[in-house]
């Protein structure tokens, strides 16, 4: 399969506040861009998810971001290296689709469980 290309610090914060407009947001802390880029390596599925999960924690219990105007910035800190908390991502791309398939009801993960053995069955027979 051939690898997708890394996105720059640049293109992740265009995604990133592409994928935030639908909560105001139209500029990025650059603390926060480079965190994600840094911490997603600038993988485009990794660069959503971590997205994803710091739309997600605004105004959560334990927020990573908030917004301020149009502004996305960080809340959360380290306190070592004082440099944005983000969300915990898979170590692998197999670990990174499981935990999106866990978020699916069970009906839909039956439904890829099904469609998954129907294709184990198509291409074993293709194959003999």
């Amino acid at each position: 399969s051939e690898e997708q290309t890394p996105l720059s610090l640049q293109e992740t914060e265009e995604l990133m506040i592409a994928l935030l407009k639908s909560v105001g947001v139209q500029l990025i802390d650059p603390r926060l861009a480079l965190a994600v880029w840094q911490n997603a390596s600038g993988r485009p599925l990794f660069v959503a998810e971590v997205t994803r999960l710091l739309r997600n924690s605004i105004g959560g219990a334990e927020p990573l971001a908030a917004v301020q105007g149009d502004l996305l910035v960080p809340v959360s800190f380290d306190v070592t290296t004082q440099e944005p908390r983000l969300p915990p991502l898979p170590d692998t791309m197999t670990g990174f689709v499981r935990a999106r398939i866990d978020r699916l009801s069970v009906e839909l993960q039956l439904v890829l469980k099904m469609a998954s053995a129907v294709h184990t069955l198509v291409c074993s027979k293709a194959l003999t």
